[in-house]
């Protein structure tokens, strides 16, 4: 973190050794009330090292993202260079007022299924329509899937039926 009068806080995590070939999730939520950013990393879904916390140095008033950026560094020669190639895929970036998206929407034998990034996940429920006006909540199965939410509405699809998550 780099505040407006450049005071710079990081947490660093050496040897931070990439596998080629394997899918990494990055997750960091920042507390205003305690000003810790914290870090966690998943390798092909399983938690990956502890990443250390960052801590602001000084109090502040708000807290501001202007800058949000993915990118290879690489010291020639040097132990500890970081080199990437690949893809970058499923960003999300969510605050507490975030309103959820779905993602990965399909039917799996009739039955509605789809992930969400949701920012406190147990405040969240399904809610089904057939005409945009009238919502049902739904006992929809729930389960952690890395980072995301994942829902199924746990009656088979009919027609003209539209779904929202709301709190």
């Amino acid at each position: 973190m780099a505040s407006s009068k450049s005071e710079f806080s990081a947490g660093f995590t050496f040897p931070a050794e990439l596998t080629k070939g394997k899918v990494y999730t990055v997750r960091m939520g920042y507390d205003g009330s305690t000003g810790v950013l914290k870090t966690e990393m998943l390798e092909e879904g399983k938690p990956w090292k502890t990443i250390a916390e960052v801590k602001r140095k000084n109090a502040h008033a708000g807290f501001l993202v202007d800058t949000f950026s993915i990118s290879n560094f690489t010291a020639k020669g040097s132990e500890s260079s970081l080199l990437a190639t690949g893809t970058i895929d499923e960003l999300a970036i969510a605050t507490s007022r975030s309103g959820p998206s779905f993602v990965d929407v399909h039917l799996d034998e009739g039955q509605w299924r789809a992930r969400a990034f949701v920012v406190a996940p147990d405040d969240w429920q399904l809610q089904r329509s057939g005409d945009l006006r009238d919502w049902k909540s739904l006992d929809a199965v729930q389960k952690p899937s890395q980072f995301f939410l994942r829902f199924t509405d746990p009656e088979p699809v009919g027609r003209n039926q539209f779904y929202r998550i709301t709190r």
